[in-house]
């Protein structure tokens, strides 16, 4: 079954998983199993073909736009970057595809980002990034507006992006997300490492011991310590995160992290 191996070559499916599954296969293709298995692996491959068009193509669009140049990648950047950039269908973050590649091949952003910043988009969802960027223009925002407030105190190149937070409830009231859709959301980026929560607010009761002030040898020197830790409501953007969307933007220094 010569053309059943290339349908296990482009779908990357266990070659153990398909025997076990070779009796329905077979039971509902019949003899022309193989001819199909084909047409399958030519479909898959055309459908990828496709997606690596329109996304260089895009990118090509955006280097046009800013009059840049392309210039040579490590091939441990571009083999990532082609394999699984053919396999996104979707639009907005085929968008994103095209952007990113446009920055890697013409900035001078490290090996170890371009590939953190590919394993990032090659696992996060449309919904997920789209939240993502919503987070990054609200922290930029806040930024600009510190920036501006103390403008004459201190160089708008020494606030970071990161320094800020946001309040889930501010997220969620923008986005308008279900909690139950924004908490998963939210866990899924800060499993990617693109968010991360903000300190919890602590609260500390001191007080003199309960079980000793009434007796008669308490001469005031113990106390009953109270700590009460709160749950996070709220949420950084991490260095990665800020870099991530940066290079999926296509604009000047991408990678600058502010």
């Amino acid at each position: 079954m010569e053309s059943l191996g290339k349908v296990i070559d482009s779908l990357n499916i266990p070659k153990q998983l398909l025997d076990k599954s070779e009796a329905l296969l077979k039971a509902l293709f019949g003899p022309s199993l193989d001819e199909t298995s084909g047409l399958i692996a030519d479909q898959v491959r055309l459908r990828r073909f496709k997606n690596q068009v329109k996304i260089f193509s895009s990118a090509q669009v955006y280097l046009s736009k800013h009059n840049l140049d392309p210039k040579r990648i490590s091939l441990r950047t571009l083999a990532p970057l082609i394999e699984y950039s053919s396999l996104e269908e979707d639009e907005y973050l085929q968008d994103k595809w095209a952007r990113l590649i446009a920055n890697i091949v013409t900035t001078d952003s490290r090996v170890l980002l371009e590939q953190n910043a590919i394993e990032i988009l090659k696992t996060i969802t449309a919904a997920e990034a789209q939240l993502l960027e919503s987070i990054f223009k609200a922290l930029e925002k806040k930024r600009q507006s510190y920036d501006e407030k103390y403008s004459g105190e201190r160089k708008r190149d020494e606030t970071k992006l990161t320094t800020f937070s946001l309040r889930i409830i501010d997220i969620q009231t923008s986005t308008g997300h279900a909690e139950e859709s924004l908490n998963a959301f939210i866990s899924s980026l800060l499993a990617l490492g693109t968010i991360k929560w903000d300190v919890p607010d602590v609260e500390v009761d001191v007080s003199p011991s309960r079980s000793h002030m009434h007796t008669r040898d308490y001469d005031g020197s113990e106390f009953d310590v109270d700590v009460n830790v709160s749950e996070p409501r709220s949420i950084l953007m991490t260095e990665l995160g800020v870099k991530f969307v940066r290079l999926c933007t296509m604009e000047t220094n991408p990678v600058q992290s502010r």
